[in-house]
């Protein structure tokens, strides 16, 4: 029999080029003190059920392209580095997404398919945060900068927060939290 797995990969100095199939995999954590990371998780993980990425210094890269019913929680953390999260899969009870930045940019793509209500958290100390958002799922999006600007094409203001055309008419909402203390914030539709 198969067995699921937690894998832990902890780096102190190097980079990481992780890329995996289908899997048995139910958790993914990597800590890096210094170097570049890249996580692929394709295909399908069935079991997968939360991705941690903890940076001190590098830029971060997870695609997270597949199909994944089980996830429901993904974690970025960066003291130093860009951070690249392409979020374009299957996604049925993914509901917590939470990136935080300390220094570099953001770039977000959650143009996936959602079955279920998201939240989710982005913040960037200094950075230009960049997010690619579904033009056929409720979008709902809080953002604040500091120092910067917010651009939000295809966006209409709801009070002083951006939502789509599909917002309050489809069956599933993505709630976005959006924080650049300095640095511009960019949101764009995808279909």
């Amino acid at each position: 029999d198969d067995i699921p797995m937690d894998l832990s990969i902890d780096m102190s100095s190097g980079n990481c080029d992780f890329n995996m199939g289908s899997s048995l995999l139910k958790t993914l954590e990597i800590d890096s003190s210094s170097g570049n990371v890249e996580a692929t998780l394709i295909g399908n993980q069935s079991l997968l059920q939360e991705v941690n990425i903890d940076m001190s210094s590098g830029a971060a890269s997870l695609d997270l392209s597949g199909d994944y019913p089980s996830l429901s929680m993904m974690t970025i953390e960066s003291s130093s580095g860009n951070v690249d999260a392409d979020l374009n899969g299957n996604y049925s009870s993914l509901s917590n997404v939470d990136i935080d930045l300390s220094s570099g940019n953001a770039f977000i793509d959650l143009s996936g398919i959602w079955g279920s209500d998201a939240q989710v958290e982005l913040a960037a100390s200094s950075g230009k945060i960049t997010l690619r958002l579904p033009r056929d799922v409720g979008v709902y999006v809080d953002a604040h900068t500091s120092s910067g600007n917010i651009k939000a094409s295809g966006f209409r203001l709801d009070g002083d927060n951006y939502v789509n055309d599909a917002y309050g008419e489809s069956n599933v909402t993505i709630h976005v939290k959006a924080t650049a203390s300095s640095g511009n914030i960019e949101l764009l539709l995808v279909d």
